[in-house]
């Protein structure tokens, strides 16, 4: 595991002593890469390329190569490249926070050069640390894709509620209408985006190639959205709304 506890990255140190696993802190990534039977890069996207090459000559045969990053396709694409062909790539991502334990989080399996055995490898490891696992059979680009609508659309959003708070000059927090619970709960979830690590957010959006295309459609919508309100079209703004809802019911 590159990167230890207290680093800003997942803690995998506890977890695995908890499960009974010898946890050894090695000095440098090539001694990582000798030793390591499934070895797991928990590294900033950008760092990462770094890492696989210096890693790449060092990982032994049979061992499986893992990185856990927001923006799949690039990567992948870097461990192709650096990883000798006849070692497993099983990329993950942990859908949570480094300041949250593994146990009942969400982790995706993306499959990027693998056998069944390797796969079953990987996902058996992180059950273990109490994960519920899910695998993303379309590998790299259909986790991209989802991650540029999942990911980019509540960058968008938390954004927008922002810009919406800065133009009336009344900070949620100082806002009566966000005293309540209910609304209090909304003005937490616009907010939480913007207050944790940006370059996670920065990733999302500049490294995964499918976001500019989503936020694309995105804003041409919202576009259509407002034209219909600033121009009075009252019928078919209900009919827009009325679609959207019957969609999601």
């Amino acid at each position: 595991v590159n990167g230890q506890p207290q680093q800003g990255l997942i803690d995998f140190y506890q977890p695995l002593k908890d499960q009974g696993y010898h946890v050894k802190i090695c000095s440098n990534n090539v001694e990582v890469a000798k030793e390591s039977e499934l070895l797991i890069i928990d590294t900033p996207v950008p760092l990462t390329e770094g890492v696989l090459r210096e890693i790449g000559p060092h990982v032994p045969r049979g061992a499986i190569v893992s990185t856990n990053c927001s923006a799949k396709e690039i990567i992948a694409n870097y461990e192709k490249e650096l990883i000798p062909e006849d070692r497993d790539l099983i990329d993950i991502h942990t859908m949570h926070s480094e300041s949250v334990q593994p146990s009942g989080q969400t982790l995706l399996t993306v499959p990027i050069r693998t056998s069944e055995q390797g796969l079953r490898v990987v996902q058996d490891f992180a059950k273990k640390l109490g994960y519920n696992v899910h695998n993303i059979s379309g590998g790299a680009t259909e986790h991209d894709k989802i991650m540029a609508e999942v990911q980019g659309g509540t960058h968008a959003q938390s954004f927008e509620m922002a810009l919406a708070w800065m133009l009336i000059g009344t900070p949620p927090k100082d806002h009566p209408v966000y005293q309540n619970p209910l609304d209090g709960i909304k003005a937490k979830m616009a907010l939480r985006p913007l207050g944790q690590n940006l370059e996670v957010y920065t990733v999302t959006l500049l490294w995964n190639r499918h976001t500019a295309s989503y936020l694309d459609e995105h804003n041409r919508i919202l576009n259509e959205y407002y034209k219909l309100i600033t121009h009075g079209e009252r019928e078919k703004l209900y009919k827009m709304v009325e679609g959207t809802r019957t969609y999601l019911d």
